[in-house]
């Protein structure tokens, strides 16, 4: 069907069009009507039932709607690759936190990492850090950074080229 997505009005850039803007901001914002769809509609329409080999979602705080419908199957060790951005202010106008969207990606399954963007204090450490197991995601203090970039890698057999290649590069990275 169709949701409505507001926009800066003027066609200016803003960081906060969304489904659900801040409400300090909806003054300067016009709604427009758009076509939406799920993950499991565009995978009966476009993919014939195959599994893509990179799902990037940057919804501004819709990320956990969307997963919620993704085949499931694309959460397990032959799915997608993953990219989301993590916006902790924007999914909470939609009633989820940052641990809901990483948890959707079991360590099981998947070596995921998350990247500080527009850091909010100066870094001590890279800005990469690898989520390990699911305890590691917990200790992570999600106001110290605008957003984030969550990579999640599927552990299969399918990506191991890929996993090892990312796995050394988001060791070597400096702060």
């Amino acid at each position: 069907g169709t949701i409505t997505f507001y926009v800066r009005k003027g066609n200016t850039y803003t960081s906060e069009q969304s489904l659900r803007p801040p409400v300090g901001q909806q003054a300067e914002l016009v709604g427009v009507e758009v076509p939406a769809t799920t993950l499991e509609q565009i995978r009966r329409d476009f993919l014939e039932h195959r599994t893509p080999s990179l799902v990037k979602i940057d919804i501004e705080g819709a990320e956990a709607a969307a997963l919620g419908a993704a085949p499931t199957e694309w959460f397990g060790p032959d799915g997608p690759f993953w990219l989301l951005e993590i916006h902790p202010g924007a999914l909470l106008r939609f009633g989820a936190t940052p641990l809901q969207i990483i948890d959707r990606f079991p360590p099981l399954h998947f070596d995921r990492w998350l990247l500080a963007k527009h850091p909010l204090k100066p870094l001590t450490t890279t800005s990469v850090i690898a989520l390990a197991d699911a305890g590691s995601a917990a200790a992570i203090d999600f106001e110290g950074s605008l957003y984030y970039n969550f990579f999640a890698a599927p552990k299969g057999d399918r990506w191991k080229g890929r996993r090892e290649r990312l796995g050394k590069f988001f060791s070597t990275q400096e702060p």
